[in-house]
């Protein structure tokens, strides 16, 4: 099997939170005048498919440099929740979590990467105790957050913060089926960071 590309790519068009900086990318030195085309790019931390550090949504939280790399290499499990508006501790009842330390949650036909979503799932708070609980150590999801735009007290994010529970948002799993995957999704190492794009991809085990 070979690997999935579950990230969306970075351009000027990627969709970004509401009030956040869009991603530019432009080359400040060239080969034919420098001897090297090199790059200068700037944008939102949240930016596409990306993990977002405690320091994000709590003032003490750990940065983005601080999180430990095997969080993000391992298994995962992907579980299909599309259907619902706002996901439960419930809907996880039928699903096996025995051995599993990250859930990737499924929870839309498609995602349009040039478009912010006018609606999307979000999440009850029950669902990170209940994932922690099970054993469960990072929740990867396809919407721009975890809780509604218009929720600025971060409730599904403070409860994750309280249950040690890792976030990654704004993976693209439209054509990616539920089951077992070895997965890598590795967030640069900005020291102080409140989180950091990743490339996330999956191979089916």
């Amino acid at each position: 099997m070979t690997w999935i590309d579950i990230s969306q790519p970075l351009r000027s068009t990627t969709a970004v939170w509401p009030g956040d900086a869009p991603f530019s990318y432009r080359l400040v030195a060239t080969l034919e005048a420098d001897g090297a085309n090199v790059g200068e790019m700037t944008a939102s931390m949240h930016i596409g498919t990306h993990v977002d550090a405690p320091f994000h949504y709590k003032e003490d939280g750990v940065t983005i440099d601080r999180l430990s790399p095997e969080l993000f290499i391992g298994e995962a499990l992907v579980v299909d929740l599309r259907g619902h508006e706002v996901i439960y501790a419930s809907h996880f009842a039928d699903v096996d979590l025995t051995g599993v330390s990250r859930v990737l949650v499924k929870l839309r036909d498609e995602v349009e990467v040039d478009k912010f979503p006018v609606s999307y799932p979000i999440f009850d708070e029950s669902v990170a105790e209940f994932l922690c609980d099970k054993g469960v150590k990072l929740i990867g999801v396809d919407t721009p957050s975890v809780d509604a735009v218009e929720n600025v007290s971060l409730t599904m994010h403070n409860a994750c913060a309280k249950y040690n529970l890792i976030i990654i948002e704004n993976l693209l799993l439209q054509d990616v089926s539920s089951g077992l995957y070895d997965f890598i999704g590795l967030p640069l190492r900005v020291e102080g960071g409140d989180g950091s794009p990743i490339r996330a991809v999956l191979k089916r085990k």
